[in-house]
């Protein structure tokens, strides 16, 4: 048995400025630590409906995907362990009305005490779960390249 998860790294600009949407955890494992909505994928279901599933489940919103470009996938593949995370950019920001500038930071559902939008220059000053850096890393290098093209 494997266990199978996704989750959604979701990218804004604000101001000239790239913010992503992280949650500060509310239970182990990784209590206290800032990370993306995500979570188990049911039996069968395809990893980018478990990505949005667990988005909607976690957030409280459904992303419309006319309002948002997938940017690309990050993957961790371990022997009994598979998690995707799916990069997706906001093409409109008024298209996601419950994550507004005015209200950074939101009580929302039981897997985080907050959410907010979090601008990657000053990502490092919060307590990250391990994977995000590498999801942020991920994140600017498909960016870069897709400049350059």
């Amino acid at each position: 048995m494997c266990y199978r998860g996704a989750g959604v790294a979701l990218f804004r600009e604000n101001n000239g400025k790239t913010e992503v949407l992280l949650g500060c955890r509310l239970h182990n494992p990784w209590k206290g630590t800032w990370s993306f909505p995500g979570g188990k994928a049911e039996r069968h279901e395809a990893l980018l409906a478990a990505a949005m599933r667990e988005f909607y489940e976690e957030v409280g919103t459904k992303l419309d995907l006319r309002y948002v470009v997938m940017a690309g996938t990050y993957r961790i593949r371990m022997p009994f362990f598979m998690w995707d995370t799916i990069l997706l950019d906001i093409k409109q920001s008024s298209c996601i009305k419950i994550l507004s500038n005015k209200n950074q930071r939101l009580k929302i559902y039981s897997e985080f005490s907050m959410l907010k939008w979090v601008n990657l220059e000053q990502i490092k000053q919060l307590p990250l779960h391990c994977w995000v850096m590498s999801v942020i890393e991920e994140y600017k290098r498909v960016k870069s390249k897709l400049s350059r093209v």
